[in-house]
């Protein structure tokens, strides 16, 4: 038989999250996700299992073959084992510091959990605020925590433009130094308005990992 590519291991790893998913069988579920990381690291877990996952659930939602039920107990397992993660990897004292939470309105936490599970695998401390923060929050906590950069994720846009202007709400509030890094389905909707200085889109987990690596090195 041919070997099975890694990319075929992940996508299976993924019909069987999804298998469990349609049976809304949480146990079962959380197993098969903690083997994934368990056969191929945190890294490929973070970057293309999760996403992916969370991809199809999305797709398979819109065509009604499944329920906001089964996207809640496939995003609370995720959660669940993302937020074990970043707290199992240890702080150097030294570190640079990440605020990672999402804009005012949006409530999917995922997308923010596995960019802050990235970060400190990456070596970052990171002040994770969970979601839906007002932009004046958001910058209050920057500065208070004195952190290098700012991580958002969006994923929803029912309202483009209103997500537009949040997140330059957000850019307006926050300290010039600090880079806003900016990723999930409806930034990449928007990115053509979110072009400018201070501003990163960041098209995947491996996408805002390389920026992140580039300002620790220029800071």
């Amino acid at each position: 038989a041919a070997p099975v590519s890694l990319a075929d291991a992940h996508a299976e790893r993924v019909e069987l999250a999804l298998e469990y998913t349609r049976a809304l069988d949480g146990a079962s579920l959380d197993r098969a996700l903690r083997r994934a990381i368990a056969q191929y690291g945190l890294s490929a877990f973070l970057e293309d299992i999760v996403p992916h996952l969370m991809h199809r659930i999305g797709d398979e939602w819109r065509d009604e073959r499944l329920t906001i039920a089964h996207e809640h107990l496939a995003s609370a397992a995720v959660l669940a084992i993302i937020l074990e993660s970043i707290r199992a990897v240890p702080e150097a004292p030294e570190a640079p510091r990440l605020l990672v939470t999402t804009p005012s309105g949006e409530r999917h936490a995922v997308g923010a959990a596995l960019a802050a599970a990235a970060a400190a695998l990456d070596g970052w401390t990171v002040v994770y605020l969970g979601v839906d923060v007002p932009a004046a929050d958001i910058a209050k906590a920057a500065a208070a925590t004195g952190v290098r950069a700012v991580a958002l994720s969006v994923v929803y846009a029912d309202d483009p433009a209103q997500v537009s202007r949040e997140l330059h709400a957000v850019r307006a509030k926050l300290a010039a130094n600090v880079p806003l890094l900016v990723g999930g389905v409806a930034a990449m909707l928007i990115s053509a308005e979110l072009a400018q200085p201070g501003m990163v889109v960041c098209r995947s987990i491996a996408e805002m990992r390389a920026v992140l690596a580039r300002e620790a090195i220029a800071a």
